[in-house]
């Protein structure tokens, strides 16, 4: 395998490991009912969850020329997975659409997640519903309010998911590149394991 190849098998691995972490925490979320007494739980799993998300889709928010109102999302070509972009070809164009499809989601997304690092005695859930007319996780800091679409949070996932399924597609094909004595080594074998954990 030539210098080029192994920087992206082996620079996958991290990034997989955010995104299956993701997963199980969005699991963890959706399978509780919303009781008062584990409002609080479900609130510690979601900022688990957006800090990991947070990491695997790099962004930053934009803001007008007084630094007061968002006015959109950049992603950050130079940080995280998408310095592997020039070896996926599509996950920038994947990344991109999941960041203007869901502009308004990821940005109560960090919202929330920036005042639970800076001020988590400032901040609590009210609610966390799943698969309800209204499904929605919302939010109190001081006076303000902040509601997240939990349909959206869970597409959001989904995209991921699916923009990853095309990275073990990729993943695979250079498996079988490999000798066959090279293809059962631990990584690899660790690396699919992780792969078919996704959704």
């Amino acid at each position: 395998m030539n210098e080029e190849d192994r920087e992206w098998f082996n620079g996958i691995y991290p990034y997989l490991k955010m995104l299956v972490k993701i997963n199980y925490k969005l699991d963890e979320l959706v399978k509780y009912d919303n009781d008062k007494t584990i409002i609080e739980h479900k609130a510690d799993i979601f900022f688990d969850l957006s800090s990991e998300l947070i990491r695997l889709l790099p962004f930053k928010l934009d803001y007008d020329e007084n630094n007061e109102i968002i006015t959109g999302i950049t992603l950050l070509k130079k940080d995280g997975i998408l310095l592997l972009k020039n070896h996926f070809d599509e996950i920038e164009n994947d990344y991109k659409e999941i960041i203007d499809k869901y502009f308004v989601d990821l940005v109560q997304i960090i919202k929330i997640r920036n005042k639970y690092i800076h001020e988590p005695h400032n901040i609590q859930c009210d609610c966390f519903v799943f698969g309800r007319d209204h499904a929605y996780a919302g939010f109190k800091y001081k006076e303000e309010n902040y509601e997240l679409s939990t349909d959206s949070l869970v597409e959001i996932v989904d995209q991921l998911n699916n923009s990853f399924k095309k990275l073990e597609k990729k993943f695979k094909l250079k498996v079988n590149d490999l000798p066959i004595i090279d293809r059962n080594h631990p990584y690899i074998n660790n690396v699919i394991r992780l792969f078919s954990e996704l959704k």
